[in-house]
């Protein structure tokens, strides 16, 4: 079996991460002699990102061009005799047996968050791949029937599957940021995630008069791609931004903050509440969908600024909420584990 290597190439967001661990998963899960033991196709001159970690992965360089362009001719006559499992959105159109996981339908749902070029294209190779054969997974319930709606496609077609967030885990918490930026145990409210519209970090705008009065800081992770994205969320003046971090400075954040706000207003799964839920983090998050589907009872949900605002004060003055939000939180993160994932993946694979 053949993955699509691009993702090694990207900066590390959402999509990149899970195909990052799914990849590492199936190197670990899947036999050298298995015929689904993966092989990543990756672009001439490619220079990885980061490391994966899993056993024995192989890697191929092919053809001649990059991006797109290599994408849809160099990748599809590389893996034309075999399975191609492509993990990050993307693949091409023609070929030999395609699976294709599409995270979300944002540049249908949420078109003003994105650039028009991006937004084009993706629309465009979005309903192509729905028409030309290719085998569709997403990644949520909610994306399913998303998908299904904007594709034209019946919800059927397009299997679904389970993230993970166990990768957070694998890392010891550097708590050495929480040095570098003042910030005590249980005495700040984390937000994480990048700086898209959607994301609706300016709500976190609302919260001022609550933190001074509950004595909390607002700390908020994140970075913002022009390419991708058309303008930045309004952040709070009175926030303490850290900018992009890595797993361990990550983890040290969701271990010893009060809470995780996640205020976005569309997701197709949703992954720093679970991330934040693995570590034991309380979570309120915006009462929407997918995120009733991914926390469960394991959040605090919220419709507007002053629902946020008794949430925040709720759960600051609440140690028993705290402690029974933890509780489930511990218990709902144990559905998303990212061997999972990629067993779903394969049986998807070997049931098409």
């Amino acid at each position: 079996m053949f993955l699509n290597g691009r993702f090694l190439v990207q900066s590390l967001s959402g999509v990149q991460r899970f195909a990052r661990e799914v990849t590492d998963a199936l190197a670990a899960i899947v036999p050298e002699n298995d015929p689904l033991r993966p092989v990543i196709l990756l672009p001439p001159d490619s220079h990885e990102t980061g490391p994966l970690t899993g056993p024995g992965l192989k890697r191929k360089k092919v053809g001649k061009w990059r991006g797109q362009i290599w994408e849809q001719f160099s990748l599809s006559v590389a893996a034309r005799k075999g399975i191609l499992l492509n993990l990050g959105n993307t693949g091409p159109v023609f070929g030999g047996k395609r699976f294709v996981v599409m995270h979300d339908a944002g540049v249908f749902a949420i078109k003003d968050s994105y650039s028009f070029a991006f937004r084009w294209w993706y629309r465009l190779l979005f309903l192509l791949l729905s028409r030309s054969g290719t085998k569709l997974i997403t990644v949520s319930n909610f994306s399913q029937r998303e998908l299904a709606k904007y594709l034209h496609i019946p919800a059927q077609r397009i299997s679904v599957i389970q993230e993970g967030a166990d990768h957070i885990l694998k890392v010891q918490a550097d708590e050495s940021i929480l040095q570098k930026h003042s910030l005590e145990t249980g005495r700040f409210i984390l937000a994480v995630g990048n700086l898209a519209p959607h994301k609706n970090l300016k709500i976190l705008n609302s919260l001022s008069s609550v933190l001074e009065k509950s004595n909390l800081k607002l700390v908020i992770s994140g970075s913002f791609n022009n390419a991708v994205f058309n303008t930045k969320s309004e952040l709070p003046s009175f926030a303490t931004f850290v900018g992009r971090v890595n797993d361990a400075e990550l983890h040290a954040l969701y271990r010893h903050a009060a809470v995780l706000i996640f205020p976005s207003i569309y997701e197709g799964f949703g992954l720093p509440p679970v991330e934040a839920m693995t570590c034991g983090c309380p979570v309120i998050a915006t009462d929407i969908p997918v995120l009733r589907e991914v926390c469960g009872n394991a959040a605090l949900f919220f419709k507007n600024e002053v629902e946020l605002k008794d949430a925040v004060l709720h759960l600051s003055q609440d140690n028993n909420l705290r402690e029974t939000l933890k509780k489930h939180a511990f218990a709902q993160s144990k559905n998303y584990r990212w061997k999972n994932t990629a067993q779903q993946i394969l049986e998807i694979i070997k049931d098409k």
